[in-house]
């Protein structure tokens, strides 16, 4: 586990890297500072859906009662470097530390630090999550939360190509 958790900290010092050497250029980039506030807009639409679903609430209580959570040690490892960086770009602090060493990097006790997450924290839906929330409510979060995955993989792309083009 140790091994592993040093693959999570070189992630988290590619990102710092990164945004200590193209922050600025990224930042004044005006295409991407669109996309970031879009991006924040959507991120906050899919919290409201999924608070008002019953989802947040669910997903809160399983992270620190159940062995079988989705917010397991390996679910760090989806935080690949550029989505690192751009929770830097949207001014979210990364931990130097788990606030959980057995569990996600990034859980807190109050959640996710990330604004930004992996596809598979936003869209996965649990036996347990299928079980109690009516299936209507399901499908209309992951209708709306799927515009913030699609932006999410655009703007990654977007900085690949900005961080291709400086070298």
């Amino acid at each position: 586990m140790k091994k592993a958790g040093q693959l999570i900290t070189q992630s988290i010092y590619s990102a710092k890297n990164l945004f200590k050497i193209h922050g600025d250029t990224l930042l004044s980039d005006l295409n991407l500072a669109k996309m970031l506030s879009l991006l924040e807009s959507k991120i906050n639409i899919s919290r409201e859906e999924m608070i008002k679903s019953g989802i947040v609430n669910e997903c809160a209580s399983c992270s620190l009662q159940r062995a079988e959570t989705c917010c397991t040690f390996r679910t760090g490892f989806k935080c690949d470097t550029t989505l690192l960086l751009i929770n830097m770009l949207m001014n979210v602090p990364l931990p130097e530390f788990p606030f959980y060493p057995e569990l996600c990097h990034f859980l807190t006790e109050k959640g996710c630090c990330l604004k930004a997450r992996p596809v598979i924290c936003i869209n996965y839906t649990c036996s347990i999550l299928r079980e109690k929330i009516p299936f209507k409510k399901l499908i209309r979060v992951q209708e709306i939360t799927g515009k913030e995955m699609d932006l999410v993989f655009k703007i990654e792309n977007y900085i690949k190509q900005i961080l291709r083009k400086r070298g």
